[in-house]
């Protein structure tokens, strides 16, 4: 990877209190940034589109983190190089929301790969 640009500034980690706002976060961040989020809208709603909660909300992010879309993710990256991801989130909040060790440490290393990625850290 290139060196980090002098002028690029990583943006605030947004502070969602629940795994089910952090979801939310990434989908609004996501559109904000103009990337649709299909494939992970997908993922965290229900047959009827309704938002998943509770233990099916953190089964689904654990599949999401522990077995990771690579070539997706950096597909998106290359893109739109802020992309706010739920390894991003989980990696900071992971455990008040009753995520695993093995899952948060997993956010973590994915986080730092994708600020790795794009050259220069996302979100502080």
């Amino acid at each position: 990877m290139s060196a980090i640009p002098s002028k690029v500034h990583a943006r605030p980690l947004p502070t969602p209190s629940t795994l089910e706002d952090a979801v939310q976060e990434v989908i609004d961040s996501n559109r904000h940034d103009n990337y649709s989020p299909n494939i992970f809208v997908g993922m965290v709603r229900d047959d009827k589109g309704l938002p998943l909660k509770g233990q099916p909300l953190i089964a689904v992010c654990k599949k999401l983190i522990n077995k990771p879309n690579v070539k997706a993710l950096e597909d998106a990256l290359k893109r739109h190089p802020y992309l706010l991801t739920i390894e991003d989130l989980v990696c900071r909040h992971g455990e008040a929301w009753g995520l695993d060790s093995v899952t948060i440490q997993h956010a973590c290393d994915s986080a730092l790969y994708f600020d790795s990625f794009v050259g220069h850290k996302r979100y502080s």
